[in-house]
């Protein structure tokens, strides 16, 4: 069963085509080797009227683990029909170079863990730098997670990221309240992802910067 539910279709998905926003939601690991989870997807978009470019589907490692014979040819009929691929938590487990390089992704959200004490600590600064230049040498797209303070959004910035999301930006929401985050706003050279909550749980919208 697929997180991206018809309730969550709707809700979101207006929200988004509304603000041309792209609406990401987190799968499970057997929805990768599930064979018929991209025709699902599709029916859902379809009914929904959301195009497949709007949706980012954001698996964890543990999704690609074991049977990638399966997940191989399931992730790419997801990329061939319009639908983006995000690894989620990267860094975090041993199985993400492997991941980079077997699965057709086309984003990278680094974990928390690299971004917490990047405005105190040059190690895990030079570290963050690092990992944001591997995303670039293989044209991957990359958000930082767990963006929290100033200071951190303005490091990410100077590094060249070109995604952030946390509570610096915005805290969990109902899908109802996005036209409000998702009204106009200054411009910014790092734009957002805003989490959702409540009756469209898991739901991301990443299109405008914070407001002032």
């Amino acid at each position: 069963m697929t997180p991206v539910t018809p309730s969550l279709a709707n809700t979101a998905g207006v929200a988004a085509a509304a603000h041309s926003a792209m609406m990401a939601t987190n799968e499970r690991a057997p929805a990768m080797t599930d064979r018929d989870f991209p025709r699902r997807i599709a029916a859902v978009l379809k009914r929904h009227g959301l195009g497949p470019d709007r949706l980012v589907l954001e698996i964890t490692e543990d999704a690609l683990l074991g049977e990638i014979a399966v997940a191989q040819p399931v992730a790419e009929r997801l990329r061939r029909s319009g639908v983006h691929l995000w690894l989620d938590d990267f860094g975090t487990g041993y199985s993400s170079l492997l991941s980079l390089r077997q699965i057709s992704l086309q984003a990278v959200k680094i974990d928390i863990a690299f971004v917490a004490n990047i405005h105190t600590d040059p190690a895990a600064k030079r570290f963050l730098r690092a990992l944001l230049a591997l995303g670039r040498d293989l044209d991957l797209l990359v958000t930082a997670e767990g963006v929290e303070l100033p200071e951190q959004a303005q490091i990410l910035r100077s590094l060249g990221c070109q995604l952030a999301q946390g509570f610096l930006y915005a805290h969990p929401a109902p899908a109802a309240d996005f036209d409000h985050l998702l009204g106009p706003t200054p411009p910014s050279d790092l734009m957002p992802v805003a989490s959702g909550a409540g009756p469209a749980a898991s739901v991301e919208v990443a299109n405008r910067p914070p407001r002032e």
